[in-house]
């Protein structure tokens, strides 16, 4: 799962300052009380202009700017499988806008958390040489 997603839920102008806005954030995933911060809504001012219901960081970067590489999606579970193929694996199956949809199994020890469906994770594409000789 992403950490430090945020969820902007307000956006109010600022009367005083032309293109500033206040805007409130929520942590998003129940991440938060896990991880030292707080649970209670977070206003910000910035010269940023986003939508309410944009995912940010803590600071109000847009989480897509931190994923925005072409080797890197961020995708949402689609369904997980425990023993596919040998045991202590478990196969996920993913959707992401870049890549697609696609499966790939993990060694369950590399999974600390648990995953469910509708969970977003960040992955990255990379290539083995070895395997196009």
């Amino acid at each position: 799962m992403l950490k430090n997603r945020w969820i902007i839920t307000k956006k109010i102008s600022v009367a005083n300052c032309p293109g500033r806005f206040n805007y409130t954030i929520v942590p998003v995933d129940g991440w938060a009380d896990k991880d030292g911060y707080e649970l209670y809504d977070k206003d910000i001012l910035s010269k940023r202009n986003l939508d309410i219901g944009t995912y940010t960081d803590d600071e109000l970067n847009p989480v897509y700017e931190h994923y925005k590489y072409l080797n890197t999606d961020t995708a949402t579970i689609e369904s997980t499988t425990v023993q596919v193929y040998k045991p202590g694996m478990t196969r996920l199956n993913v959707f992401g806008d870049r890549f697609g949809e696609f499966s790939f199994l993990v060694d369950d020890q590399g999974i600390p958390f648990r995953i469910e469906r509708g969970d977003n994770i960040l992955v990255q594409r990379k290539y083995d040489v070895a395997d196009f000789v």
